[in-house]
C-alpha cells in the first residue's frame, strides 16, 4: 500500500497589494491582512503537518515587492521542517525567479521558467510538475503529453494559467491523460472552482476587489487510493451584500434611518443594492458621500426604475439634456411602444451618468 500524501494547495496571494480601500491607512490594513492569511496557511500547514505545500503563483506582487517582504515569506517557509515546498512563479511575480531561487531554504524548490520540469519523490511514489512563468509564457501554451507522465505510481500537476483557450499559458491535456494525474492544482483565476474531478483552481485567499465574492482560503487534500479535498476558508474579509427599497418620495433622512438599520461596520467591506424608484435628484449621491467621508467601505449600485410620471419628469429637467430629449423624441413619428422604450432609457442613461 503506498504512502498517504496529504498536501495544502494555495495561489494567488498578490503579497503586496491590498484591497482599494478610499484610504491610505485602510490599504496598509489591507497589506498587512495578505500576509496575516499566508502566515496562517503555514501554520495550518504545521498543525496537520502535511507532506508538501503547493505555491502555484502570483504570491507576490512583483510590482510592489519589497525583498524584506521576500525574506519574511521564505522565512516561514523555512519553519516547515517536516513539509516540501513546491513553488511555482505566475504572471505576476515571475521576475522574482533569480531572488527566489538565490534565497530559498532547501525545504522550497522553485520551478524554473521557460522549461516543464518534474521531481520524482520515491519515498512517496509521486512525480510533482510545472513550469513557472517567465518574460515569454504570455504566447504560450503547456501542452501535457503522454510521455510527460508516469504509467506507475502518482502525478501531480501544477500549474498557473487555465485549462483551454488562447490566452495566459492555457493548460493543453487530453481530457483522457488527466486522468492519469492524482491531483492537479491551479492558481491565476480568483475564483475558486472544481474544474474537474481531481482538478482545483484554489483561487485568492483575500479579496481584492468587489468580485471576489463568497468563501476564500486553500484546499487541503490527501492522496491514497483515491483523493479526498477540502476547501478551507481563511480570509480575514468577506465582502457583505446587502439591498435596501426606496421609493420616489422617501427623503434623505428616511434613507438615512434605513441604511442605520443594516448593521454597517467601519471595519467591513460591502456592496449595497439600492432597489425600488429614483428618488428626487441629490439625495442618493448625498447619502453616498456622507457614508463614504465616514470612514465606511460601500460599494453602491443601483436597480432602480421610476413611476411612470413622465411629465413631471419633463417639468424637472425641462431645461436639461433630458428636457431636449423628450421633446426630440415626442416629434419622431414612430410606434408608441418603441417611443416608450425610447423615453425610458434615455432617463436612466441620463440620471445614471448624471451619478458619476
Amino acid at each position: 500500500m503506498e504512502k498517504k500524501i496529504t498536501f495544502i494547495h494555495g495561489a494567488d496571494f498578490h503579497l503586496g497589494r491590498s484591497f482599494p480601500y478610499d484610504s491610505l491607512e485602510k490599504r496598509e490594513e489591507g497589506r498587512k491582512d495578505r500576509f496575516q492569511t499566508f502566515q496562517n496557511m503555514v501554520e495550518d500547514c504545521q498543525r496537520r503537518q502535511v507532506d508538501f505545500l503547493f505555491l502555484v503563483g502570483d504570491i507576490f506582487e512583483q510590482e510592489l515587492f519589497q525583498r524584506k517582504d521576500g525574506y519574511r515569506i521564505l522565512d516561514a517557509l523555512r519553519s516547515l521542517r517536516k513539509t516540501m515546498v513546491f513553488f511555482l512563479l505566475g504572471n505576476h511575480d515571475y521576475k522574482l525567479e533569480n531572488f527566489l531561487e538565490e534565497n530559498a531554504p532547501e525545504n522550497v524548490y522553485i520551478f524554473p521558467s521557460g522549461e516543464f520540469h518534474t521531481i520524482e519523490i520515491p519515498e512517496y511514489n509521486v512525480s510533482i510538475m510545472g513550469e513557472s512563468w517567465g518574460r515569454e509564457t504570455f504566447q504560450k501554451k503547456l501542452s501535457i503529453l503522454s510521455t510527460d507522465v508516469r504509467e506507475k505510481g502518482r502525478n501531480i500537476l501544477l500549474h498557473h494559467g487555465m485549462w483551454g483557450g488562447d490566452s495566459y499559458f492555457p493548460l493543453d491535456i487530453p481530457l483522457d491523460l488527466h486522468k492519469k494525474f492524482s491531483y492537479i492544482g491551479f492558481g491565476h483565476i480568483h475564483k475558486p472552482m472544481e474544474i474537474l474531478e481531481n482538478a482545483y483552481m484554489v483561487g485568492t485567499p483575500e479579496i481584492l476587489d468587489y468580485g471576489d465574492k463568497g468563501h476564500r482560503g486553500w484546499i487541503y487534500g490527501e492522496i491514497d487510493e483515491s483523493l479526498r479535498v477540502e476547501f478551507i476558508p481563511a480570509s480575514g474579509k468577506r465582502i457583505e451584500e446587502k439591498q435596501w427599497k426606496i421609493w420616489k418620495e422617501s427623503g434623505f433622512q428616511e434613507i438615512q434611518e434605513g441604511m442605520k438599520s443594516l448593521g454597517f461596520s467601519k471595519e467591513g467591506i460591502y456592496e449595497l443594492t439600492w432597489t425600488g424608484e429614483y428618488p428626487e435628484r441629490g439625495i442618493l449621491e448625498g447619502i453616498q458621500e456622507h457614508w463614504t467621508q465616514s470612514g465606511y467601505t460601500i460599494r453602491f449600485l443601483e436597480n432602480l426604475g421610476w413611476k411612470r410620471d413622465y411629465e413631471g419628469i419633463y417639468r424637472q429637467y425641462k431645461d436639461t439634456l433630458l428636457g431636449r430629449y423628450l421633446e426630440e423624441i415626442s416629434r419622431l413619428s414612430i410606434e408608441d411602444k418603441m417611443k416608450q422604450e425610447m423615453i425610458d432609457v434615455g432617463i436612466e442613461a441620463f440620471l445614471k451618468g448624471e451619478r458619476r
